[in-house]
């Protein structure tokens, strides 16, 4: 189910979501997408983005990042990283609780194939182009991390997305263990560099490290509560804040 506060009231959701963080946060609008950031980035700490809302369909990755800020230990990651947040990433597609937007695109695709489905001729959607227009500014906040929350009502299982060179990280199997806390995972939970064309994989190719997107199930047919799936993607974002608090590279 949709939640209507998030949907019909947007502008006063990004309010309480800005409401809930700690002090020294200020928000910077990049076309359509808003960005909640320090105000003064501190240089000896890791700096990381986090987003989520990038289809209107995926409540729980959406509000699951509004409890990470006012339940879990958002200030005491404040205290160790530079956390940047994209709480709502598509306001249109939320506001019809679909996964495209206004403009029939999908709001985390950049250009190529999936436009092209779409007869948009690869464009990039206008979330992302936003984005583009500001690029260093986004490159700045995710200088060694960036961490997306969906899902996906098609899927009947959780996993994760990475996207690296190399092995998969020992890390990330942590984060699998605690997806497993609430709901069946895939038998291959840990896929490299899906989706070609969306903005993870666009950063990642910009030489940004530790870029993972996780998906959780809203099948409705599977019929996992909305709150599991949200405390669900509070403490994955845990796991992979602690991680980065681990490494201490900057």
């Amino acid at each position: 189910m949709i939640d209507s506060f998030l949907r019909h009231n947007q502008e006063k959701y990004l309010a309480e979501f800005a409401s809930k963080l700690p002090s020294g946060y200020t928000r910077t609008d990049t076309g359509e997408v808003a960005i909640f950031h320090p105000i003064k980035m501190n240089n000896s700490k890791p700096s990381i983005l986090v987003a989520t809302g990038w289809h209107g369909d995926e409540q729980g990755a959406t509000l699951g990042l509004m409890d990470f800020v006012a339940y879990s230990d958002s200030k005491f990651f404040a205290n160790h990283l530079n956390i940047s947040y994209i709480p709502l990433a598509s306001t249109s597609s939320n506001y019809m609780g679909t996964r495209g937007n206004e403009r029939g695109q999908d709001p985390n695709a950049i250009g190529s194939e999936h436009q092209r489905m779409l007869n948009n001729v690869g464009e990039p959607s206008s979330e992302i182009q936003g984005l583009l227009d500001n690029l260093d500014f986004v490159l700045r906040l995710a200088r060694y991390g960036y961490y997306t929350m969906h899902e996906d009502p098609r899927d009947i299982e959780g996993g994760a997305y990475v996207y690296y060179e190399g092995d998969e990280q020992e890390f990330m199997y942590t984060i699998i263990e605690e997806l497993k806390q609430w709901m069946d995972v895939s038998d291959e939970p840990i896929l490299p560099k899906h989706k070609k064309d969306s903005f993870e994989h666009f950063l990642h190719e910009k030489q940004i490290p530790e870029v993972i997107c996780i998906e959780t199930n809203a099948n409705p047919q599977m019929q996992i509560p909305e709150k599991i799936r949200r405390i669900a993607h509070m403490n994955c974002l845990r796991v992979y804040c602690q991680h980065i608090v681990a490494l201490g590279i900057h």
